[in-house]
């Protein structure tokens, strides 16, 4: 397979009405912060209706966020290959991939405190907790799932997610 860049205007390209991506302000303006302080590197999926409209398949928040920045230029792939209920199927699938992993805490920890000192990463979400590793595990903060040993349930919130999730989602909470 190869994909071709192609540069087009962001006001050209048209949001998929039932993309169920929500992006709120606060995420465009950390997307917006990223493409300032990075460049934009993540092409936006396009795929062309039968009026050959380019129609954004995923990469809503990055336009908006060009859009903000008042950046007129957008790199572009085309995913005209796929069939419109392949493209639907693709703009939620892609949405959901992204978001079924969490960090590996240590490892995260670890990077975030050696780029502190040069970046403002609360700008790109990334909040610093205050509160040790005996904390999260406290009898306060987890509550094992009934259905499953593998599952926890905030109390505050009952969010459901894997351990990993679980800590990701109390520090950053």
């Amino acid at each position: 397979m190869s994909l071709t860049i192609t540069i087009l205007k962001t006001n050209d390209l048209i949001p998929y009405v039932m993309n169920a991506k929500e992006h709120p302000d606060s995420q465009i303006a950390q997307i917006a912060a990223s493409i300032q302080e990075f460049g934009m590197n993540d092409p936006v999926a396009i795929w062309h209706d039968k009026d050959k409209h380019p129609v954004i398949v995923e990469g809503h928040g990055r336009v908006l966020a060009l859009q903000k920045l008042g950046i007129e230029d957008c790199p572009t792939i085309a995913l005209d290959d796929l069939t419109d209920k392949q493209r639907r199927a693709y703009t939620l699938i892609h949405n959901q991939l992204i978001m079924n992993s969490g960090f590996d805490i240590k490892r995260l920890d670890s990077e975030l405190a050696d780029l502190t000192d040069d970046f403002d990463l609360d700008s790109y979400g990334f909040v610093i907790p205050d509160f040790s590793e005996d904390d999260i595990f406290s009898e306060d903060n987890i509550i094992p799932s009934s259905e499953t040993e593998s599952e926890y349930e905030c109390p505050e919130c009952h969010h459901m997610a894997s351990l990993s999730e679980f800590i990701e989602h109390k520090r950053t909470a």
